[in-house]
């Protein structure tokens, strides 16, 4: 199976206490080192966009199914404690509600 990689990218605070998600649309590539070449640009990039209100840049290479990829994923994210970044790819809102709704009428009722 296909391995791709999505650049997630925030910008952030000094104490990383507030961050935003990047507006820029989803880059994704067929390997892990042409990510990481490029995340290093996305991160100089964010820094000279938002040095005034949020001056920290911090990015991840986030593997991404190859379905989701298509779709722009979403991402769930936190700091833990020690500053590291957890990024997870998952599928889009949308195209997660439409599966929910396709399961639940391809259930039998139970009531």
């Amino acid at each position: 199976m296909t391995e791709l990689f999505a650049i997630f990218l925030v910008s952030c605070s000094h104490m990383l206490g507030v961050c935003k998600e990047s507006p820029e649309p989803v880059q994704v590539f067929a390997n892990y080192n042409t990510c990481e070449e490029r995340l290093y640009t996305r991160l100089d990039d964010a820094v000279s966009k938002f040095e005034k209100s949020l001056p920290v840049a911090v990015g991840k290479c986030v593997k991404v199914q190859p379905d989701m990829a298509l779709a722009n994923p979403d991402f769930k994210w936190f700091f833990a404690n020690d500053g590291n970044l957890f990024v997870e790819a998952v599928a889009p809102a949308a195209q997660q509600n439409a599966a929910n709704s396709q399961q639940a009428m391809l259930s039998p009722d139970k009531g």
